[in-house]
């Protein structure tokens, strides 16, 4: 519907192909939150954006990196004390900050994304070291 998520994620699409580029949708990142303390495991979250994301890439049938799981599995195989150091609030400056990224996290994340880009399959797929 009109002013929805997935109608402005279509003008986004609509627009990059019509403009011959090959649109690749990410779902959304996870932050300390997603932590579960009952299972001392991270889970997904922003479920409505990731399925979401997904049926825009399979309509349009363009590439989706699933980066919601793939932090998940990330998060959890390295443990929460490690993955606190991704955010903000490691920082020691007084930051409450669970959601943004630390340069260490960063560049964690941007290496999920370009592994995630290396199995597309895509024009800049071989560009990915």
């Amino acid at each position: 519907t009109d002013g929805s998520f997935e109608f402005y994620m279509a003008k986004y699409i609509e627009g990059a192909k019509a403009k011959g580029a090959t649109p690749v949708l990410v779902t959304t990142v996870i932050g300390l939150k997603s932590y579960d303390n009952n299972s001392k495991k991270f889970v997904g979250s922003y479920t409505n954006y990731c399925d979401a994301m997904k049926q825009c890439a399979a309509y349009y049938k363009i590439p989706c990196i699933d980066l919601n799981t793939l932090m998940v599995n990330h998060y959890n195989s390295i443990g929460y004390d490690k993955a606190y150091t991704y955010h903000m609030i490691s920082t020691g400056n007084g930051s409450t900050d669970q959601t943004h990224f630390t340069e260490t996290g960063a560049n964690a994340v941007a290496g999920l994304v370009a592994n995630g880009i290396k199995g597309l399959n895509v024009d800049i797929s071989s560009n990915v070291k």
